[in-house]
């Protein structure tokens, strides 16, 4: 998708999006490791998860939420670093996606 489709999306709407590549991340991860695929893809999702949020970063709408996408960009390299748990990360992203959708939106 080109940086216009995605300007063309809500914060919510944007969030989501990325939000289920975050759980294919996490998928991907976990069928690897539990052996029920060959071939671990979860790179592939973490590689779109932060290169979703650059964009998003990059729409004018967005620019009074860069802190908190930063912080989303810190909760997935901690995620892909095994820090952090799958569910934690999950509820995470889970509680950020509903506070946009009742956060106004600055333009």
């Amino acid at each position: 998708m080109t940086k216009e489709g995605w300007f063309s999306y809500t914060i919510l709407e944007q969030m989501s999006n990325i939000g289920a590549d975050v759980k294919h991340f996490i998928d991907a991860r976990a069928n690897y490791k539990n052996g029920t695929v060959p071939e671990d893809h979860s790179d592939f999702y973490y590689g779109k998860v932060m290169e979703y949020i650059d964009i998003i970063k990059e729409d004018p709408k967005n620019r009074g939420r860069i802190p908190e996408l930063e912080d989303c960009k810190k909760e997935m390299k901690l995620l892909q670093a095994g820090i952090l748990a799958d569910d934690y990360v999950m509820h995470y992203w889970d509680q950020y996606t509903a506070a946009c959708a009742f956060r106004p939106q600055r333009t």
